[in-house]
């Protein structure tokens, strides 16, 4: 491993720290690099690599920061010390392709818990298998926590912690699956020597369970036949009784975060009006009357819960996507307040603090600067860059997103992103780029999809249209059931309103998109065939009566049912592959062979049906990919491909 310490190394050096009077400053020297033009960069060679460093975490004590360090198509699980040595060491290596990491933390001091996944298959079924290992901080003792016992099955999933039981750093609780069932029972496992205890027996229907603070099992999740039940746990008479049913993606859902240092306090996630916002109750109370705590107004909240250790309280709530934290706490709200002053102009997520909260990581990051993760010390008032997720693109101007909002044709509001190319006239060349989900949204930090189409010569518009995640939860209702009627003609009327503003020119707009997005793309490049130039397509669905055909082999199949719709009639008028004959401009087709997400099948079948039709297409299939082009090796050839049939079909001033 020492040509893996070295690369490690390389990525340490030139570090500053400075010390202030203030709470925390830092030199930007990632914003103050010299501009180096466009011609003298490989834009694909730029934009496709993968982020440097990932799954950043802080030792409890402050001393160690461990991270997935990306090279070469593989993953190091790479560890710095902290101190006068300064030293970094890759300590494992992954091959990023049977392999990748899912996530990191911290057991203790000396040991750290690794969650990684994989393709591979049970019988005919494709799936995607976790497994959970433990490791020193120097690279011994590397130990797979799960064994298996007798002749039991292995378990699909083996890395769902439920408790790290920070006051027994030897032990963690895990739910697993002993049956075909996937129903999981709880286990309390030794990370040293794999030893294995049950502590609760699997109950019918369990998807998940929750402890408390005490580490007590309290709480558990039934799912069964598209309706949610959330039983808690009474601490005087150990019975378990209803606390709330729900169907999925209905506006009186209830959905559990965590317990407060009082045993009965649950905080949960709910409906306040039409966005979705963090409340708490009291179980001991008749009637579980709740409590609103967070309310961001006109957004969503969403995530999980951010505990302090050191004052044993909820302070906040860390968003699921970005890492966000959205903060109630007065002394938190202060040092987030801190944070942001000394680096301002930017999005500064706190990514972990030591366990007595004077050292932490924060990542900073915009739609112009794409990410620098830091190390603080508040005794010493400095932070220290020690990250850039992308130093390729370090001496680069990137450009940034500018928000817009447009009116669809029945009135509603729409809001979304647009980004012009710097010195660039807006009227030639642009991208619609739909983003995936579609329960997911468009967000106004750095993309690399974005800026990769920016610097060759192309505008990109964003739209959050209706059954994005985020926006409340008439927005999102709107788009279920209704991808390729509501969410097309949302997506068609942004392009249609930037060509009215000016933006845009008829004959010079291609879409683009991945997975929902690549379906959008296509919907678009069917139903509206004198509008886009081109499509470009990666890891599209191209049928939804296929989904709906395999929605058994989802845990949830009725929330797939209502996400989509059941009506096969309206399924197949919204479904890509069997609208071949309207295509008129050429479509790009891009897919990971090794797709988990959105089956391979999906777009060999769209190529087979456009052959068919003598349509003008390309198709493209990695092997070995995955459905994030998670290996730097694809992700390149997935850009240049684009860049070449955007040269061929789409004008632009590069």
């Amino acid at each position: 491993m020492n040509e893996n310490r070295a690369v490690v190394r390389a990525y340490s050096k030139g570090k500053k720290v400075i010390k202030t009077p203030k709470q925390v400053l830092i030199i930007m020297m990632f914003c103050l690099s010299p501009y180096v033009s466009q011609a003298s960069v490989d834009l694909v060679d730029a934009f496709g690599v993968i982020p440097a460093e990932t799954h950043v975490g802080l030792s409890p004590g402050g001393k160690r920061i461990v991270s997935v360090l990306n090279r070469d198509d593989s993953q190091y699980l790479v560890v710095r010390e902290i101190g006068p040595s300064n030293k970094s060491r890759a300590i494992y290596k992954f091959d990023n392709k049977t392999t990748k990491v899912r996530w990191l933390k911290w057991a203790n001091d000396h040991r750290i818990l690794v969650s990684i996944k994989g393709p591979s298959k049970r019988g005919r079924v494709d799936t995607t298998e976790t497994r959970l290992l433990a490791i020193d901080h120097d690279g011994k003792n590397l130990k797979n926590v799960v064994s298996k016992r007798g002749g039991r099955r292995i378990t699909q999933l083996q890395d769902n912690v439920i408790d790290f039981l920070p006051d027994d750093s030897d032990h963690i609780l895990l739910s697993l699956d002993e049956d075909q069932n996937l129903e999981p029972a709880v286990f309390k496992i030794n990370i040293n020597d794999a030893g294995s205890k049950r502590v609760h027996h699997a109950k019918k229907n369990t998807v998940e369970w929750l402890t408390d603070r005490q580490h007590r099992i309290r709480l558990r999740v039934e799912l069964e036949n598209g309706e949610y039940r959330i039983r808690v746990k009474d601490l005087e008479t150990g019975k378990w009784r209803l606390l709330h049913r729900h169907a999925g993606l209905t506006k009186d859902k209830l959905d559990p975060l965590g317990f407060g240092e009082n045993p009965n306090e649950l905080y949960f996630l709910a409906y306040h009006g039409n966005y979705l916002a963090v409340f708490k109750g009291n179980l001991s109370i008749e009637g579980f009357p709740r409590q609103l705590v967070y309310l961001r107004g006109d957004r969503d909240v969403n995530g999980k819960l951010w505990y302090s250790d050191l004052n044993q309280q909820v302070v906040g709530i860390i968003d699921r996507d970005s890492n966000e934290r959205f903060i109630w706490h007065p002394e938190y709200q202060a040092f987030q307040r801190g944070v942001d002053s000394a680096l301002p102009n930017t999005r500064n997520h706190i990514l972990g603090m030591s366990k007595d909260e004077r050292s932490y990581i924060v990542m900073t990051s915009s739609s112009t600067s794409p990410g620098v993760f830091m190390y603080g010390d508040r005794d010493r008032k400095s932070l220290v860059p020690f990250i850039w997720q992308y130093p390729e693109l370090v001496s680069i101007n990137l450009v940034e997103k500018q928000k817009i909002s447009y009116e669809t044709r029945d009135g509603a509001l729409i809001h979304g992103y647009l980004s012009v190319p710097e010195n660039k006239d807006q009227r030639s060349g642009m991208v619609v780029l739909p983003h995936g989900g579609p329960m997911s949204l468009s967000r106004d930090g750095f993309d690399y999809w974005v800026q990769f189409l920016n610097h060759l010569g192309y505008s990109v518009l964003e739209t959050n249209f209706r059954g994005s995640r985020g926006f409340g939860y008439d927005h999102l209702e709107a788009g279920l059931g209704a991808w390729g009627t509501q969410i097309h003609n949302d997506i068609t009327d942004a392009t249609r309103w930037a060509i009215i503003e000016g933006l845009a020119t008829e004959g010079s707009i291609c879409i683009v998109g991945v997975s929902f997005g690549g379906y959008a793309a296509l919907m678009g490049a069917a139903l509206e065939p004198d509008l886009y130039q081109c499509a470009v397509a990666f890891a599209p669905v191209s049928s939804l009566t296929r989904l709906l055909k395999k929605r058994r082999r989802y845990a949830n199949p009725e929330l797939l049912e209502k996400a989509i719709g059941t009506n096969r009639r309206a399924l197949k008028s919204m479904s890509p592959d069997l609208l071949a004959e309207n295509f008129l401009s050429p479509v790009l087709l891009m897919h990971g062979e090794k797709d988990r997400v959105v089956d391979v099948v999906h777009s060999r079948r769209m190529a087979d049906a456009l052959r068919a039709e003598r349509k003008s297409f390309e198709y493209e299939e990695f092997e070995g990919g995955d459905h994030h082009l998670s290996r730097e090796s694809n992700r390149k050839e997935a850009l240049n491909h684009i860049r070449l049939f955007l040269s061929k079909h789409l004008t632009a001033e590069n």
